[in-house]
């Protein structure tokens, strides 16, 4: 069955002037069964969607709820209007808050490079300008602390009001990333998203949160 959605979802798609959400709308009508999944593997096949784009448009158009299509942008208002309040599920913001912290990570990730503890160690070893950044202290693969500076990302190991050396996690460390970024409300934002993607274990103010658990419904 999922051989013929394919085929029918590139036969349309290349043949009517729909565009994506419009397509991936449709499959979620016709085929609201769909796991998460299988839609996934679908946008990729039949659309050419990256695994990251494939998500995104299944949060935000691809997805059932009350037996209404998702409409996802919250800009398209002449949709929205007239909608009751029902129909705005606190899972749309948790879902929408996932996506935008995953695609936070995947985006810093991708404009970063690990650092090793010897080369954070060296004089200069960083090339950091010393005009603000985002940074991420990591064992192995695992998160353990993000933070942010409106200096170099180092002198955030001697303030006076929390050194980062004095810190339990300090030790444990074996490579770090950094993002020089001087506007600060991009520092703040960027920095708990990446805190919501990771759910570091040492940051507690703020700290990480299961988004299942975000929000009242």
């Amino acid at each position: 069955m999922i051989d013929q959605i394919i085929n029918e979802i590139i036969k349309e798609y290349s043949e009517s002037k729909k565009s994506k959400a419009d397509v991936v709308r449709k499959l979620a009508q016709n085929h609201p069964d769909l796991s998460r999944q299988e839609s996934l593997n679908i946008y990729a096949q039949a659309l050419g969607m990256s695994p990251a784009q494939a998500n995104t448009y299944y949060y935000n158009y691809g997805r059932i709820i009350d037996n209404t299509v998702v409409l996802g942008d919250v800009g398209e208002v002449d949709e929205l209007e007239g909608l009751n309040s029902n129909y705005f599920s606190t899972d749309i913001v948790r879902n929408s808050l996932k996506i935008a912290s995953d695609s936070a990570k995947y985006w810093y990730e991708n404009r970063t490079f690990a650092i090793s503890k010897d080369t954070f160690k060296q004089r200069g070893g960083l090339s950091d300008s010393g005009k603000g950044s985002v940074y991420v202290y990591y064992k192995g693969k695992e998160a353990l602390y993000v933070g942010l500076t409106a200096r170099n990302v180092k002198s955030r190991m001697h303030t006076k009001t929390s050194p980062h050396k004095d810190k339990e996690w300090w030790s444990k460390w074996d490579s770090m990333r950094f993002l020089q970024l001087e506007d600060e409300v991009d520092r703040q934002l960027l920095e708990y998203l990446l805190i919501v993607a990771y759910t570091p274990e040492w940051n507690t103010k703020p700290r990480g949160k299961d988004l299942s658990f975000f929000l009242p419904d």
